[in-house]
């Protein structure tokens, strides 16, 4: 891996083009650089991606829909807090200010840990999603260089400081909510047939159609007016130049 100077001019550069992807072309692109689509046309990705997509928006709408239905049989403060979830407002207790990643994987059971780390030569994760007990993760470095990123890129108007860690929390709630009869919907929607024999049909897993439905999820319960595909788009390529797990990032004056 190269350990040239991440500038925001190098950087810019390479992302020059992704602000001006649709979602179905992003996804297409996380796609493709992962195992078994190698050989696939671009144009099956983009149909594969687009559809996960939806599927990711359609999830975030659901579990919206849940919520309000939940708050409503209760106490009319609770009906309160629970318009601020779906609406991705804070809601406030006391002095504390909870957000709406925050609340979400609360109301689906998980507790959100902060850990160190995240960052390798060669990986970055800002999240991780366990099972025993239904933990989330947050690695606040990997969360920090991705912060950063946003900063070099100027994408500030997209992704608010702090939303890169919200984005993180609602991504991994996202794979805990797939679980059971969602992934079977996926599967169903993506169309991908495994086996066909007689009247027999199993459709099978698309590697990486469930990263992208996380992202789509992320992007419609953080209400953000850009995918989230673009940080780990932009990961990717940051990496390609220098080593994340070193800092600082930047020394803009000097190029390399």
């Amino acid at each position: 891996m190269s350990t040239r100077t991440l500038t925001p001019a190098r950087l810019a550069a390479r992302c020059a083009e992704l602000p001006g992807l649709d979602e179905a072309e992003l996804g297409a692109r996380i796609l493709t650089a992962l195992p078994t689509h190698e050989s696939r046309p671009v144009s099956l990705l983009r149909e594969w991606a687009g559809l996960a997509s939806r599927f990711g928006a359609e999830l975030a709408d659901e579990t919206a829909r849940s919520a309000a239905s939940g708050a409503s049989t209760t106490s009319g403060a609770s009906t309160t807090t629970g318009a601020s979830t779906t609406t991705g407002a804070s809601t406030t207790t006391g002095a504390s200010s909870t957000s709406v990643a925050d609340t979400l994987a609360a109301e689906a059971g998980l507790q959100i840990v902060r850990a160190a780390g995240g960052l390798t030569r060669t990986r970055l994760m800002l999240a991780q999603y366990g099972t025993r007990p239904p933990t989330v993760r947050v690695f606040g470095d990997a969360v920090a260089v991705a912060e950063e990123v946003v900063d070099l890129l100027g994408w500030r108007d997209w992704f608010p400081p702090g939303s890169v860690r919200d984005i993180a929390v609602c991504h991994e709630v996202a794979h805990h909510l797939l679980h059971g009869r969602p992934t079977a919907a996926l599967k169903r929607r993506l169309g991908y047939v495994a086996l066909h024999m007689g009247p027999i049909t199993v459709h099978g897993h698309v590697i990486g159609a469930d990263e992208i439905v996380a992202h789509s999820f992320a992007r419609a319960v953080c209400r953000l007016p850009k995918s989230p595909m673009l940080i780990t788009l932009a990961l990717e390529e940051a990496s390609g130049i220098a080593d994340l797990a070193k800092r600082p990032l930047t020394n803009a004056g000097k190029e390399a």
